[in-house]
């Protein structure tokens, strides 16, 4: 459901309500090197995070490398993840949280993100799930539109489109009750609306009983490849919410 950006605003107002935030997962690529990719385990707290990359160190060029771009993030670097000459089981990057307790009831995942594709583009999945890449709740970024994933059929997810992308910055926030076993996102644009799925059923109960929450990033295309690349920043996951500075498109 798209909202104007005010309305959006006060929701995220409201929804990230609770105050301060237990880190799970907390990466901004500040102290990683320009040109390479991220180090594998972010540093300072928590302990225990992970970043997975699955394509190998020697991939030319770097599917996934650190940048510093002053348009997208003037405070530091940012991470620029690029749809590559790589098969379809080496693109995934993966964003892993520590353990989570097993009385916590939930848990958000969050980001930064500036997204360059064109119309042959593939599409970018990025879903919130768990450590073994079974979903929770899924997003579709594909041909200037942004779906929801809904279910599975035959070939795969079945999606509903929930709003269009633009070219600036976005913000994301995903919630996932595990009591209910539900899950909402809004995502909020630079320049433009801000979009709110409501609540939904997560897209596995399974996935729940999973203590490392992932937030997972996949170019989907089939094919040798495409062309296209998500640049993303700040991106977290706690078992609070996050403060609502950390949210804001810049």
């Amino acid at each position: 459901m798209k909202t104007q950006r005010s309305i959006g605003f006060l929701f995220l107002t409201i929804f990230l309500s609770a105050c301060g935030s237990t880190p799970l997962f907390r990466a901004n690529f500040d102290s990683d090197t320009i040109g390479a990719r991220p180090n594998s385990s972010p540093p300072g707290d928590p302990v225990g995070d992970w970043i997975y990359i699955s394509n190998p160190e020697s991939a030319v060029p770097n599917p996934v490398e650190v940048v510093n771009i002053d348009e997208f993030d003037n405070r530091g670097n940012s991470l620029r993840y690029s749809n590559v000459n790589t098969p379809v089981w080496n693109r995934y990057v993966g964003f892993m949280s520590r353990e989570i307790g097993l009385r916590t009831t939930e848990y958000f995942a969050f980001w930064n993100g500036r997204l360059d594709v064109s119309s042959s583009s593939s599409a970018l999945d990025i879903w919130l799930g768990s450590s073994h890449f079974l979903p929770m709740a899924s997003l579709r970024f594909e041909d200037g539109q942004i779906l929801l994933a809904i279910g599975f059929g035959e070939f795969g997810k079945k999606y509903e489109a929930i709003g269009s992308y633009t070219t600036g910055i976005h913000t994301v926030l995903m919630r996932v009750d595990k009591p209910s076993a539900t899950y909402a996102i809004v995502i909020v644009q630079q320049r433009g609306e801000t979009i709110e799925t409501g609540t939904r059923p997560v897209l596995y109960r399974d996935a729940l009983r999973n203590l490392r929450p992932t937030l997972y990033m996949w170019f989907s295309e089939e094919g040798v490849h495409g062309s296209g690349s998500y640049l993303t920043d700040n991106v977290g996951i706690s078992e609070r919410a996050p403060d609502i500075s950390e949210m804001m498109p810049r």
